[in-house]
């Protein structure tokens, strides 16, 4: 089967765009992620890093990433009210003589928040 080109007459026509959307999400506030972990710390036996996330509609990735190698999800710790508290321990024999411990939580929503600290190797 063969499929004829439009002719010009298909392009002249008249374009109205969309201007009104519906959304079906039900947001529950902009996602937030605190590092309860100090920025500049030096480390000399195996540490937990720990992060505090509020608001988003549902966590589904908590992802922790050492010198941008992913090392894994970190497990919860405790939910109280909007807040949950978040932990990965990271083994002292993994780290360099510096560090970067970046954290990226995404929401079922598809918010995305990152942050990091400089961790040092005693």
């Amino acid at each position: 089967m063969y499929n004829k080109p439009m002719g010009p007459e298909a392009y002249l026509g008249s374009y109205t765009p969309v201007t009104n959307t519906t959304t079906t999400t039900l947001s529950m506030g902009e996602l937030k992620l605190i590092i309860l972990n100090s920025k500049n710390e030096t480390w000399s036996t195996d540490t937990q890093v720990r992060i505090s996330v509020s608001g988003g509609t549902g966590l589904i990735r908590k992802s922790l990433y050492l010198n941008n190698q992913y090392l894994g999800e970190m497990n919860t710790i405790s939910t109280g009210g909007d807040n949950t508290t978040y932990g990965f321990m990271v083994p002292l024999a993994s780290l360099l003589p510096q560090n970067e411990i970046r954290i990226h939580v995404q929401d079922n929503s598809l918010d995305i928040v990152e942050d990091a600290i400089t961790v040092y190797k005693q």
